[in-house]
């Protein structure tokens, strides 16, 4: 309180936390696109799906197909980001997802979504989640493995 209060009397405000989206609007992907695109790519190919989210998470469900690459928060999240698609054309269309928290406050989609537009890699978009996962996706009865 001692410390709040000298603000408090000058009138300071105190900005959100959030950093702003390094994607646009048509860079998300909404989940039943994504549910759509696993059952039939019109190239045969599905998009190259990456979970940076925590490992509890994704054991206890995750997109089929997806690969695991921890969370992008930490130097060894983002390592195992790097790894995972460091054999991708960068041309190669990449979807990534955490699911853990409302997508305005994950600490991994931010990062993760920066690195690999730092990597080169053009075709980049984030699953839309809101809320986590377990609601936008798994609860939707969209494809889920344990």
């Amino acid at each position: 309180m001692f410390v709040l209060l000298p603000l408090l009397l000058t009138g300071a405000t105190f900005a959100a936390s959030t950093p702003p989206n390094p994607w646009n609007a048509d860079q998300l992907v909404q989940p039943e696109i994504l549910a759509q695109a696993l059952k039939q790519s019109p190239n045969g190919k599905p998009p190259f799906i990456v979970h940076v989210g925590f490992g509890v998470f994704f054991k206890n469900g995750h997109i089929p197909g997806s690969v695991y690459a921890g969370p992008t928060n930490s130097p060894a999240g983002m390592d195992l980001l790097r790894r995972a698609v460091e054999h991708l054309a960068r041309d190669y269309p990449i979807v990534i997802y955490c699911g853990c928290c409302p997508l305005v406050k994950c600490p991994n989609v931010r990062p993760a979504f920066r690195e690999l537009r730092a990597m080169g890699f053009k075709n980049v978009s984030l699953l839309n989640l809101p809320d986590s996962l377990d609601k936008n996706w798994i609860s939707k009865g969209f494809p889920n493995v344990k």
